[in-house]
């Protein structure tokens, strides 16, 4: 179960981690940053293509890519969790040393998310935006 290097000491059973814990030593903020990007990332694609009913047949092939990418970037800083329950059963089974940096991997991802359906409404919104345009359109016929 254990490979034979300083990072498994947190990280033997799957568990992220930061610092030791990471392939490349990535500080707390550095993982934390990497985990709310990641997750804004991937559930702001699951947000748009699934809006989308012209793609539909191709939901899940996109949503795998995104998911693909996500980890191939994050795996090598983080151990990538971008969802709280994946992290959470590894730091159980791993001890105290993965339980104390637990956190970072369901804060992460919570805010990350938050941040996605922040875009996605910004962004993609179309009732908001037809609402200002209607109310744009209803004032300017009113100067006329």
């Amino acid at each position: 179960m254990y490979f034979l290097n300083q990072s498994s000491v947190i990280t033997g059973f799957g568990a992220n981690g930061f610092d030791a814990g990471s392939a490349v030593f990535i500080s707390l903020a550095g993982a934390l940053v990497v985990e709310i990007i990641l997750t804004a990332v991937f559930i702001l694609t699951i947000l748009v293509v699934t809006k989308d009913e012209k793609i539909k047949p191709n939901h899940g092939l996109i949503i795998g890519f995104a998911l693909t990418a996500v980890h191939i970037l994050g795996i090598p800083l983080t151990g990538t969790s971008v969802n709280p329950a994946r992290s959470l059963a590894p730091a159980v089974f791993q001890g105290a040393a993965a339980l104390n940096q637990v956190w970072v991997f369901i804060v992460g991802p919570f805010i990350g998310a938050a941040i996605a359906v922040g875009l996605y409404k910004l962004f993609y919104n179309e009732g908001a935006s037809t609402e200002a345009v209607k109310r744009e359109v209803v004032t300017e016929e009113e100067r006329i």
